[in-house]
Parts: C-alpha cells; sequence; structure tokens
C-alpha cells in the first residue's frame, strides 16, 4: 500500500542522509581540526610577543587567554583521539562544527586583549620658570 511505501522511503532517507552525514564530516572534520589547531599555535606565538609589543597587558591576563587555549586544545585532542578508536560507520564522535564553539572563547579572549588600550602617559604639569619683570610704576 502507498502508506507501507511510504514508510520504507522514510526508512531508507534516514539511514542515507546518516550516511552522507558521515561522509561530509570524514571531508570536514579533519580540514576543521588543522584549522582550529593553527589558530591556537597562532594565539601561543602571538602572547610570546605581547611582553615586547603589548606590555600594558598584564602577566595574569596572558595566563588566563593561555588557560583558555590549553582547555581548547585538550578538548579538541581527546575528541579526535575518540574519533580515531570508533569505526567510520558509526555516529561521530563530534562534528565540524562543534571546534568553532571551542575555539571562539580563545578568538573573544584574544580580541579583547589585542584590543586593551596602553594606560595614558601621566599627565607632567610644565611649570614656567618665574620671570621678575620689571614693573612699571606709574609717573616713571
Amino acid at each position: 500500500t502507498v502508506a507501507q511505501y511510504q514508510e520504507k522511503q522514510q526508512a531508507i532517507r534516514v539511514k542515507a542522509e546518516a550516511i552522507f552525514h558521515r561522509f561530509e564530516e570524514v571531508t570536514a572534520r579533519p580540514a576543521a581540526v588543522e584549522k582550529a589547531r593553527k589558530s591556537l599555535a597562532d594565539v601561543r606565538r602571538a602572547v610570546e610577543t605581547w611582553a615586547e609589543k603589548l606590555p600594558h597587558v598584564t602577566d595574569e591576563e596572558k595566563e588566563g587567554l593561555l588557560a583558555t587555549v590549553a582547555v581548547a586544545e585538550n578538548w579538541l585532542n581527546e575528541k579526535v583521539a575518540a574519533q580515531a578508536e570508533i569505526s567510520p560507520f558509526e555516529t561521530p564522535v563530534f562534528q565540524s562544527k562543534e571546534i568553532a564553539g571551542h575555539v571562539k572563547p580563545v578568538a573573544t579572549a584574544f580580541e579583547k586583549l589585542l584590543k586593551k588600550p596602553k594606560p595614558a602617559p601621566p599627565v607632567i604639569e610644565k611649570v614656567k620658570p618665574f620671570v621678575r619683570r620689571p614693573s612699571r610704576r606709574c609717573g616713571q
């Protein structure tokens, strides 16, 4: 009957979509992982140069950013290792879209510190030397 045909067609469609999604992830995930690792490495290298370029960024702020980088790297390494252990025919451990969500806090913190304004230089009041001028007396 028509109802049975539509049920079977729906069941096949669900399985086919899962297969196509896994195939897309097999190609997209390595590129996303590589991009994320490159971004995290770039942040680490940039922070190393901040002692000279951005001396107004404190060590605590740098350490906080590096801790955020470490959290993102650990998550990424754990997920990649877990993905390597499963079969390509199983549901992926993580999707390539999830990577951006874990790298975004690093990028946000990095941008915030890059945009941190330098402190205003201390205001030095210029004191004019007192020069005694001859007084003008009335009548002279």
